[in-house]
């Protein structure tokens, strides 16, 4: 079935992102009909093959796939450099793109902590909680919604974040960004992500990140956020942003000229378009 989509599709390149086993059938696919296949990764776990949690077979198809590969993208550079390292294959880094919003005015107080993103258990949305715990003078605001599979999780969270006074548990609503106009920081404290696309949106709103995770090692190089190994640390990060007005102003206008530069829909679109006339060009296409 998929094969015939992909034959009524008729396309000079297609693209496949995410490990799975439609990455090998895709390949197999563009082989055979001699037309160019460009992968892309949409988390850390997908350039570490051996760790993927995926079925024997499908597991030997991702890898295939990714060796049959015209071209492949990575998130960001830490990704080219464990793809390169566990599987010995070439990739280039392209940001994905995120739209720059005109600016107004950031209220001054209460500082606004914002949790942005779906309930699943590796996101550590507790910590979150337990954080809003440590700071009282500061608001946290949690938006997204459950993810199937794990509603309970959302429900216990729910519960937990509409005991705290300084909480506010808003599940999905339709526009996102009416929060990060006004958030003072974005809190991540999931240990395993790919390229958030929470960072690149906070970042476009000049909001600095506050996380365990930092893709590719940008948030420390281009001194946008603060990164921390441990609950302590974490912890001791996002009181130095609440309590640091010059540091967080510093840390997001750096993010917002970051995004401009690497992830606005122009750069990003530019550099896409080239992968994929080169996978094109690689099958004669």
């Amino acid at each position: 079935g998929l094969h015939r989509a992909l034959a009524a599709a008729d396309a000079d390149v297609y693209f496949a992102m995410s490990a799975g086993a439609a990455t090998g059938q895709t390949a197999w696919f563009c082989r055979g009909a001699g037309r160019g296949f460009v992968f892309g990764t949409a988390s850390d776990t997908d350039v570490v093959p051996e760790a993927i949690r995926l079925g024997w077979r499908d597991k030997q198809l991702y890898r295939w796939g990714l060796r049959n590969a015209d071209r492949i993208i990575t998130q960001h550079r830490g990704q080219a450099a464990l793809l390169k390292e566990h599987t010995g294959l070439d990739s280039v880094p392209i940001g994905m793109p995120t739209p720059i919003p005109e600016l107004p005015g950031r209220p001054e107080s209460p500082p606004l902590v914002l949790w942005l993103g779906n309930y699943r258990a590796v996101k550590n949305p507790q910590a979150f909680l337990e954080l809003a715990g440590v700071f009282p003078q500061a608001r946290f605001v949690m938006v997204g919604g459950p993810v199937a599979g794990e509603r309970a999780l959302f429900d216990a969270v729910r519960a937990e974040a509409e005991a705290l006074p300084n909480v506010s548990f808003l599940g999905l609503v339709d526009d996102p960004a009416q929060y990060l106009f006004r958030a003072t920081v974005l809190l991540n404290t999931s240990s395993v992500e790919g390229f958030p696309t929470t960072f690149l949106e906070a970042w476009g709103h000049a909001v600095p990140t506050v996380s365990y995770f930092d893709p590719g090692g940008i948030v420390h190089e281009e001194e946008i956020g603060l990164v921390a190994d441990t609950p302590e640390e974490l912890r001791a990060a996002l009181g130095r942003v609440l309590q640091d007005r010059e540091l967080r102003d510093r840390l997001g206008a750096r993010a917002r000229a970051y995004v401009e530069r690497e992830h606005s829909r122009e750069v990003a679109t530019a550099r896409f378009e080239a992968e994929l006339l080169e996978a094109a060009r690689a099958q004669g296409r």
